[in-house]
């Protein structure tokens, strides 16, 4: 009896023996939550760890963020540490973004009817000159139908004498503003009068036409220069 004993003791203790040699002939992965892991490490990739547990070899393959583990301890005795790496940084530390490229230009903004470049302050031809010297055909595009555009903004100014011609017209109608005579030549002024005033009115829209046009490709050209430079 005490025969039977001691060999069903010695089964248990060589079963649990056994046990234990198979369980410390796994690797240990070590959580930073405190929790130890044991199992067969199958593939450490650049942000991840796969393994199977000890409890379940045979069964699925298990993943683990690297940033969560703070040490593997392998079968084999050797140990391999894991640093904590930031979220935010990680990118540029294996540097797999693409950095901004710094401006070699000096800043330029539109603040009214002026423009801020650096510490100086533009005019408007003075900020086309500036942005011409970049050689950028869309740029200098926008910047020449700027410059013409201005150049033919000045044709609202004939709105003026056109006005003046259109009362001068209407005055000599019927003999004067304030004259109740008709005379051969009363069509004739009306019409001039007509055609003075429209023409001045057609003046006066071009110009503010291309007030806008010229103020719009002014802007286009400024915000590809921010843009690019």
């Amino acid at each position: 009896m005490k025969k039977n004993n001691f060999l069903a003791t010695m089964t248990l203790s060589l079963i649990a023996l056994s046990g234990a040699i198979r369980m410390n002939a796994q690797d240990t992965i070590e959580l930073r939550n405190g929790i130890q892991v044991i199992g067969s490490v199958m593939e450490i990739s650049a942000t991840e760890v796969k393994y199977k547990k000890a409890v379940n070899p045979d069964g699925p393959i298990y993943s683990e963020l690297k940033n969560n583990i703070t040490r593997i301890a392998y079968k084999n005795g050797t140990k391999e540490e894991f640093q904590f790496e930031k979220p935010w940084l990680q990118a540029e530390e294996k540097n797999e973004f693409k950095p901004v490229a710094q401006k070699k230009f000096i800043e330029m903004k539109q603040i009214g009817s002026k423009y801020w470049y650096g510490e100086k302050t533009l005019n408007e031809s003075e900020m086309q000159d500036v942005l011409l010297l970049m050689n950028n055909p869309k740029i200098t595009s926008h910047v020449k139908l700027a410059k013409k555009q201005r150049g033919w903004q000045h044709i609202g100014f004939a709105a003026f004498p056109f006005g003046i011609a259109s009362l001068y017209f209407l005055s000599e109608s019927s003999g004067g503003l304030f004259s109740h005579y008709n005379t051969p030549y009363d069509k004739q002024y009306e019409n001039n009068a007509k055609l003075t005033a429209l023409l001045g009115l057609a003046c006066l829209t071009t110009s503010i036409t291309l007030k806008v046009k010229r103020t719009k490709n002014n802007k286009q050209a400024l915000k590809l220069y921010q843009e690019n430079y």
